[in-house]
């Protein structure tokens, strides 16, 4: 199994940590089927991503390595300057062992291969150099999975070998609402429309079977799609102690399309409705900081509240309910995260949002009124501790199963 994608650790972004612990607990499930690594290559269906394959092979995670310093600088900071791939290496083993709770054997198990890489600012992604699909070397059984399809074909350089001709089957997950992005350009009444199609295409293109993680994307090719959340959530958000404060927070990457914007509002329908602004604090980062940190000082916030990225397991117990107001994303980590250490997650009712209706502390909101009201009810109340059924719908133990139902298809499909 190939699992290829648009982002690598130290980058904590979903495209870099998603892959990453997909391919790790493939690996993990992968040993529990074959602890002497005997097994005779018989199909189980059951638990194969295809019927035309077999996932009892080797694991490998294709990422992007950033040629450039000033890249790698940028994304990951002074130290990564003078950086090579063994550092980078070095380092997503590591964190797979400190931070996902895998042995160093275990960790070791993923095959690492990079391809050359490099940072657009302006789009704020990473593009392959080059056609990096024809120099991989794989058997002729070999499954694939495009982590991002569209952002990985969307600039591919021309090459002989197609993705559906290198592999036995193709499976693509899309993590990103492209279009919705695209739409909150200032020229997003023609950059909206071009992105839906040339995603659509490109998907359609590269893809036997396609995944997406929710409801709320377009569709890329219908008779290839089914609507799964095929993620999962690190055990450590899974063992975090209950909240024990009253604080409210927002984390996320700094962007209006973030749903700051509707923030703002909610904090001044806040204030209309109460007589003060609720206090709350912003963690991350993002290319938009200085223009977000404007718009909320001497207003609802003020500059002591934007607290930097921060690693979300490392958020204090103090903080009790997380606000998300985005609409643009497809599903986002952070709210699972925050629901599986057992906050209170206000969201707003949204397609996107569909996956954590099941959850008893995420509290749901239509208008700025509603949002009052829920707010009021999460201050005024203790979350629900987490029960054993929602946190094994969490797990990646069972993210990767629903990937492996999803990812089949039928024989006649196959065929």
């Amino acid at each position: 199994v190939f699992i290829v994608t648009t982002a690598a650790l130290p980058w904590m972004t979903g495209t870099a940590v998603n892959p990453l612990l997909r391919a790790a607990y493939l690996t993990l499930r992968n040993a529990a089927r074959c602890p002497h690594q005997d097994c005779d290559g018989t199909n189980n269906s059951s638990n194969a991503i295809t019927n035309k394959t077999n996932t009892n092979t080797t694991v490998t995670l294709v990422i992007p390595w950033l040629e450039s310093a000033a890249d790698r600088v940028l994304l990951y900071g002074d130290a990564w300057k003078h950086a090579t791939t063994a550092v980078q290496e070095t380092f997503i083993r590591e964190w797979l062992v400190t931070r996902a709770s895998l042995t160093s054997q275990q960790a070791h198990s993923v095959v690492i291969v990079f391809y050359p890489a490099r940072y657009h600012h302006g789009l704020s992604s990473i593009f392959a150099m080059g056609d990096f699909c024809e120099r991989l070397t794989v058997p002729d059984d070999a499954v694939c999975l495009l982590e991002e399809p569209e952002h990985i074909n969307c600039y591919r350089a021309p090459g002989k070998t197609s993705w559906r001709k290198k592999f036995a089957h193709v499976v693509g997950i899309i993590h990103t609402n492209y279009k919705a992005y695209a739409s909150h350009h200032y020229s997003g009444l023609l950059t909206g429309p071009l992105v839906g199609v040339l995603s659509s295409w490109c998907v359609r293109a590269y893809c036997d079977k396609v995944i997406k993680l929710s409801p709320v994307l377009q569709t890329y090719a219908a008779e290839k799609e089914t609507v799964c959340n095929v993620h999962g959530i690190r055990d450590e958000f899974l063992h975090t102690p209950a909240p024990t404060g009253p604080k409210i927070y927002f984390l996320g990457k700094l962007l209006w399309a973030k749903g700051l914007d509707k923030m703002l509002r909610l904090q001044y329908a806040y204030r209309k409705a109460t007589g003060s602004y609720f206090a709350m604090d912003v963690f991350g980062s993002g290319p938009e900081e200085k223009e977000i940190r404007k718009a909320f000082l001497g207003e609802a916030l003020e500059d002591d509240d934007f607290l930097g990225r921060q690693d979300h397991g490392t958020i204090s117990t103090d903080y009790k309910i997380m606000v998300n107001p985005s609409i643009t994303e497809v599903l986002c980590t952070s709210t699972a995260e925050a629901v599986a250490m057992s906050k209170f997650v206000i969201l707003p009712t949204h397609p996107s949002n569909v996956f954590f209706e099941q959850f008893p502390n995420c509290l749901f909101y239509e208008t700025p009124a509603d949002f009052c009201r829920v707010l009021q009810h999460a201050t005024s109340h203790n979350p629900e501790p987490l029960t054993p059924e929602c946190r094994d719908v969490l797990s990646w133990s069972a993210a990767t199963t629903r990937l492996l139902e999803a990812g089949q298809v039928s024989e006649r499909d196959a065929a």
